[in-house]
């Protein structure tokens, strides 16, 4: 250690020794005339310049420093302004030939001196500098990667859990900036992860430390939605890891696959219905039509045959009427499973009357006594034009289903509410033949009629069915007599009300 004065007092001995035991090199310059000289260094700054610094006591600043102007600019600021400041900055000591790192403390000491703490910061520099490119690469890793990546950060003991980091790939599917959820709760910027069941899990592997896989789930919420799959870890400093992947493309192919498939299974079902439906239904109607005639021209040979001659021709325009039908089910099927008629109100009272009308002329050689029980003038469904099919089919049933000289239908029609829905009520009680109850369930299906005899056509039915479905109403069949299904049936729609 050196001092460029020879006769000091004890005090300043004193002080020379207090200094000499800092671990960190001490620099003093003094202030005399306008030039700052170096009157003073400890013994740190001779061991960190292997005694070098010696050559330069009682030199001046601007002469020691000429290649760097940022520390001769640095001393006159605090000598002249009186100023204590810090400064960090690369410094290549000349006695060394040594580039290093040093953080530099200016304090200002009345009158005229300059008190020069500097700390050797070149390793703690060189870490910080392979942190960093440490941390770069670990950034462009983890924001290359195809995956979306959320890291969380525990508190309040595992109850909640804030975002720590997020990858450009989250950014992207979740629509949402890193800068904007650091430091946010994923309760917060996620509001539907309850209900999408990430965050037990995220609670249970940051207890057990156990990773789990959440499968593929739908999330929603009034921001985002989509389909997601998450795998779930914790790092051993604790923090959360969620890698997770966007594959909501992946279901909506899946989706359109399924639709394009179910579509093929209708066309394909379709298509043998109606194959069917000429093969065997028709053929069935031109045969009794056939066998009709060849009895017509044997009982119109003969005048004690009127009688039969008139049931005979009457089954054949009965027969005419079936095959119509039949012919105008099929159109109005392939409607409806097309979607192609909207819906509307409609009311259904005077649409019902209608069909009762025109089923009187179709079938005038029938004794048919129809009733209708209303406690309104007025009955609004929301439906279309294809309820008169639903209402025909359904008499069409009893009719044809019915070996009483007079046939008895009685319609009656109500308010009801099911399941908060309000619908109109319709019950359609015959006494036709019946339906035994391991068949009920089954009269609506083409499967089931098929087996049955000519006489059932096995559509209308099933069209129907397909035309209430389309409304989304309600199709069964009771017995009228409960416990008696060969007392008659009494078929119940409901359809719901227009308002």
């Amino acid at each position: 250690m050196n001092f460029i004065y020879p006769n000091l007092k004890v005090s300043d001995i004193k002080f020379k020794e207090f200094f000499d035991y800092i671990p960190s090199p001490i620099y003093v310059w003094k202030k005399i005339e306008d030039e700052l000289i170096l009157i003073y260094y400890n013994r740190a700054t001779e061991n960190i310049t292997n005694f070098k610094i010696k050559q330069f006591l009682g030199g001046i600043a601007k002469e020691i420093y000429k290649d760097k102007p940022q520390i001769i600019e640095d001393l006159y600021q605090c000598i002249n302004k009186k100023l204590n400041f810090s400064r960090e900055m690369s410094y290549k000591l000349i006695s060394v030939d040594k580039e290093k790192h040093f953080y530099f403390t200016y304090n200002y000491i009345p009158p005229d001196l300059i008190f020069v703490h500097t700390e050797d910061i070149t390793k703690q520099k060189k870490a910080e500098d392979n942190l960093k490119k440490s941390e770069g690469k670990y950034r462009e890793l983890f924001n290359n990667m195809g995956s979306c990546v959320a890291v969380y950060e525990a508190i309040d003991n595992g109850n909640d859990f804030l975002f720590k980091d997020f990858n450009l790939a989250a950014e992207k599917v979740d629509n949402v900036k890193r800068k904007d959820i650091v430091g946010k709760s994923i309760v917060n910027i996620f509001p539907g992860v309850n209900e999408y069941g990430l965050f037990e899990i995220i609670k249970r592997v940051w207890k057990t430390g156990i990773p789990e896989h959440h499968p593929i789930s739908y999330y929603k919420d009034e921001r985002i939605h989509g389909w997601r799959e998450n795998y779930v870890y914790k790092l051993p400093t604790g923090e959360i890891i969620d890698v997770y992947e966007d594959v909501t493309k992946n279901k909506l192919a899946d989706h359109q696959l399924k639709i394009s498939e179910e579509k093929y299974r209708l066309a394909y079902n379709r298509t043998n219905l109606y194959k069917d439906i000429f093969t065997h239904d028709i053929n069935n109607i031109l045969q009794i039509i056939l066998s009709s005639l060849e009895l017509t021209k044997i009982f119109s040979q003969d005048p004690n045959k009127k009688n039969e001659f008139e049931k005979v021709t009457s089954l054949i325009n009965q027969e005419v009427i079936r095959c119509k039908n039949l012919v105008l089910n099929v159109q109005k099927m392939s409607d409806v499973e097309e979607s192609k008629i909207s819906l509307r109100s409609i009311e259904s009272l005077n649409l019902l009357h209608q069909t009762i009308d025109l089923l009187k002329k179709d079938y005038p050689f029938k004794n048919i006594i129809i009733g209708i029980e209303a406690s309104q003038k007025e009955y609004y469904v929301y439906a279309n034009e294809l309820l008169k099919s639903v209402f025909e089919n359904i008499f069409f049933n009893s009719l044809t289903h019915n070996r009483n000289p007079v046939i008895e239908i009685s319609v009656t029609t109500s308010n009801e509410k099911k399941e908060k829905i309000d619908y109109i009520k319709f019950e359609f009680k015959d006494n036709a033949m019946g339906i035994p109850d391991s068949k009920k369930e089954n009269i609506f299906l083409r499967d089931y009629k098929k087996k049955e005899s000519s006489s059932g056509i096995g559509l209308g039915l099933l069209l129907v069915k397909r035309i209430l479905e389309s409304y989304k109403g309600q199709i069964k069949v009771e017995d009228r007599i409960r416990g008696d299904y060969s007392k008659g049936s009494n078929f119940i729609i409901l359809i719901p009300k227009a308002v």
